[in-house]
């Protein structure tokens, strides 16, 4: 195969694939940037295109010679308004029964009879107290398919894919059953904060765009279990081996080591504890903790040295491939990394079957293009991105550097019919050999390739991955292998399980000591903005057309070539402001920059200083503090920032702090600022964050009054109001808040985080500078915001840290007409000062991009 490659240049060959699937690719792009549009092309535009195509094609077919030369603009032209008809089908076009045009942003009770789509899965919830306001509870997750609304006049047909969740375990569930359930029904919304990530955006790729809650499994009930349909013969059986599976697991391995063998063969990282999914994240080995391509690959390559060592056929090597790529996406249930890998391979076995010499780009073209007729949506998918772009780079490398692979025979280069255990061995001896030299090489070329694209994925770069995957993977392989034979002989023999799950333990924690290894602090790694998106466009463009010069032409400029990519590339992730964070060195953006996140109720406002020191006012979220540090960290991120130099808590109260656990495990931070009177140990989340931060080596420390925070010396941050030690406590929390006063170039904000009672009370007898931005207290509440506290605040903007923005009216008739009022329910605000004093104020909207509001 190597060597087939290595003579099927993109030069030797012609590639039409490559060049259709760029033109469907272009149609889908252009509906997805301007459909959503007042003036984006309609699905009736697009039909219309297609057919003026077609006939323009057919047209030119049967005219004379000298006017088929237009033939291929037109075969590029139908296919690029094919790409977009399909997408807006996908993508845009809702039918008008469909259960989404019933559901709002608000809950709305609904009852409904549905069928289940896939596999209800129990989600434990493994966090910690603190994490939520609201008692612990595990919840059944799963799809399903709309058939009928039920109203007081009757019934109504209905259709569309829906999210269900439920409050508890229902997996007595299993797809195919007819269940009729009361819940809420309401759409998904986009992402409120940027650089987040976009749940509602990966839910509408599957065809999902609304969820359903049932409070309990009582909500539910079962009306039927038809033996005669699809789920009966297909889904069923598919599932009771994944469940058997699951057991065996469960039974044979430890906790740990059975939620990755879970992850590893059958795609599901709920059981996975949250310190695993962090170690893998961190040292760069994401991509193994999930059945995807390379597992795919692994297994596929497994079954055919399987197929040699019994002296198989080539025939019969081939099948052995195919079976084991299928037995891989049967038990992944479909899922799409795994069905891409799967097109991909079907389409290099079949060229391999007819003994056609197929071009690598065009045997990947075909696949990319077979993959984007499944799912259009997919070609804005990172995980397919990424997988290409991994492609790609194995391509270029043979192109570039052939003689890395010249010792490595092909599977397929044998002209034997059968092939004997010597062969195999000298086989396994050679790729052995090269091994550790190509995985470098590959890693290192697919990791500089990839950098854009996880950089504008995760603001983060992570090179740690390729020391890490290329030690991984052979022991990712021996995993596979065991975990394979686990399943099977769980199923036959608990002796021989047991046996089998004795190695498969050991090297399932060694792939845990790697990550565990690979993820130290600021190993190899580092945040980084969030390139924009035209940037990638224009690079990775600028990579093809250096792709296609260097196969076209001698390699003694290819040193050039990709000195000139890494250049663009630190140039799109801000070098020179990594720089000026990393070292401390003065930068040229002299803004002070403030974001209030929406984390839903709660409290989370970052500030950039004008030199690049960051603080973090409160951090917390009465639904979910873990999602709350994500928002935090992400934001960070984009604002060019890979670390915390200080975190304020204006007090106790679990909305204003339960993020900071989980901040203090994933980003550097210097020092944490104390309410004097917050020092509970019995508080669960405080006594969390001082031990973190004493294994974290984090300062901590209180504040007073009038004390002035040193992060910036063109910039104040002020205690405005504090207690001076523990004896001063009034009994009331939100009365003992510490108010933060920030000031620049003239223009002053202020947190004044719960402050209500006493504690307003006593603010409001020192003089106020009147404020262009207040953080309203305790969340817009009525008691805290009251008339006489307007007027001495005397507050330009107010914004709302909440989850609704029911208060809107009431606040507004408190502030007065003439001030403005943001809520982070509605999205992200972001402050902006220059440094000649101008500030900016702009919201996150929900087509995912800054809004400025004045």
């Amino acid at each position: 195969m190597v060597s087939n490659l290595r003579n099927n240049s993109a030069a030797g060959h012609r590639q039409p694939a490559l060049f259709c699937v760029i033109a469907f690719a272009c149609g889908i792009l252009i509906d997805r940037q301007f459909s959503e549009t007042e003036n984006g092309p309609s699905l009736g535009i697009w039909i219309s295109f297609a057919l003026f195509c077609l006939l323009l094609w057919g047209y030119l077919f049967r005219c004379s010679r000298s006017f088929q030369k237009w033939l291929l603009p037109a075969k590029f032209a139908l296919l690029f308004s094919c790409g977009g008809m399909i997408h807006h089908l996908q993508w845009n076009t809702t039918s008008p029964d469909s259960l989404i045009r019933f559901a709002g942003k608000e809950s709305t009770p609904v009852r409904l009879i549905v069928r289940i789509e896939s596999e209800p899965v129990l989600l434990i919830n493994k966090s910690p107290q603190y994490t939520s306001a609201w008692s612990k509870e595990d919840r059944t997750r799963c799809t399903i398919q709309v058939l009928e609304l039920i109203h007081q006049a009757g019934t109504t047909k209905v259709s569309g894919k829906t999210l269900l969740t439920i409050s508890g375990d229902a997996t007595f569930l299993r797809p195919g059953d007819t269940v009729y359930l009361i819940g809420k029904l309401r759409s998904l919304s986009p992402a409120l904060n940027p650089a987040g990530f976009d749940f509602s955006l990966l839910m509408r790729q599957k065809g999902i765009r609304g969820s359903i809650f049932c409070s309990s499994p009582e909500a539910l009930q079962k009306l039927s279990s038809t033996s005669w349909n699809w789920a009966h013969f297909v889904i069923r059986p598919q599932q009771k081996i994944r469940r058997a599976i699951r057991m065996i697991y469960a039974r044979y391995l430890a906790d740990n080591s059975a939620g990755i063998a879970q992850a590893l063969l059958l795609g599901e990282r709920h059981s996975l504890e949250d310190e695993v999914t962090f170690s893998f994240r961190r040292s760069g080995l994401m991509h193994l903790l999930s059945i995807s391509g390379l597992h795919v690959g692994l297994i596929g390559w497994l079954c055919l040295i399987l197929a040699r060592l019994f002296n198989f056929s080539q025939r019969s090597l081939l099948f052995s491939l195919l079976t084991g790529i299928t037995f891989c996406l049967i038990l992944a249930e479909l899922r799409p990394p795994v069905l891409r890998a799967w097109l991909i391979g079907i389409v290099f076995i079949a060229g391999w079957a007819i003994q056609r010499k197929v071009g690598f780009l065009q045997s990947l073209s075909l696949a990319a293009w077979l993959i984007l007729i499944v799912n259009p949506a997919w070609l804005f998918d990172r995980g397919t991105q990424l997988s290409f772009l991994a492609m790609l780079g194995i391509f270029g490398l043979w192109q570039l550097l052939p003689g890395l692979f010249s010792e490595v025979a092909d599977v397929f280069d044998s002209q034997e019919d059968s092939v004997s255990f010597v062969s195999t061995s000298r086989y396994l001896f050679r790729y052995v050999k090269k091994y550790f030299l190509q995985s470098l090489v590959i890693s290192l070329a697919i990791t500089v390739l990839a950098i854009p694209l996880l950089a504008n994925s995760f603001d983060r770069v992570t090179l740690t991955g390729i020391p890490a995957t290329i030690i991984s993977l052979p022991i990712l392989a021996i995993s596979l292998t065991l975990l394979l034979l686990l399943g099977l002989a769980g199923m036959i023999s608990s002796t021989l399980a047991g046996w089998i799950a004795i190695p498969a333990e050991f090297f399932l924690k060694m792939l845990n000591g790697i990550a565990d290894l690979f993820s130290g602090e600021n190993f190899l790694q580092w945040s980084t903005s969030r390139p924009d998106e035209w940037f990638l466009v224009g690079l990775y463009a600028l990579l093809v057309f250096a792709f296609i010069y260097s196969s076209r032409s001698s390699h003694r400029y290819k040193s050039w070539l990709i000195a000139g990519w890494l250049i663009s590339v630190v140039a799109g992730l801000d070098g020179a402001e990594i720089i000026n964070r990393r070292y401390g060195w003065k930068g040229a953006s002299q803004q002070l920059e403030c974001r209030a996140l929406g984390v839903g109720h709660g409290n989370a406002c970052v500030v950039k200083c004008p030199n690049g020191k960051t603080i973090l006012i409160d951090a917390g979220s009465m639904e979910n503090g873990q999602f709350a540090a994500s928002v935090v960290q992400a934001n960070l991120a984009d604002m060019g920032a890979d670390r915390l130099d200080a975190i304020l808590l204006s007090h106790t109260d679990l909305d204003h702090l339960n993020a900071i656990p989980f901040l203090i495990e994933q980003i550097p931070i210097r020092e944490i600022l104390l309410n004097p009177v917050g020092l509970n140990p019995q508080h669960p989340a405080m006594l969390a964050i001082v031990s973190k931060a004493f294994k974290r080596n984090i300062k901590l420390r209180t504040v007073r009054k009038d004390d002035l925070i040193e992060l910036d010396s063109e910039m104040a941050v002020r205690i405005k109001q504090c207690p001076s030690s523990p004896l001063e406590k009034t009994g009331n929390d939100n009365a003992d808040s510490i108010v933060v006063e920030i000031e620049y170039r003239g223009k002053r904000m202020l947190f004044p985080g719960d402050l209500e009672d006493e504690g307003q009370t006593r603010l409001m007898q020192l003089s106020s500078p009147g404020y262009d931005i207040l953080l309203a207290p305790h969340h817009g509440g009525k008691h805290e915001n009251r008339p006489e506290f307007a007027e001495w605040v005397n507050a330009k903007n107010i914004i709302v840290s909440t989850n609704d923005s029911n208060s809107r009216t009431r606040l507004e008739n408190v502030y007065g007409p003439k001030r403005k009022i943001y809520f982070t329910s509605e999205g992200a605000i972001r402050i902006q000062v220059s440094k000649e004093g101008k500030i900016k104020l702009s919201q996150w909207q929900p087509q995912q991009l800054w809004q400025q509001q004045f």
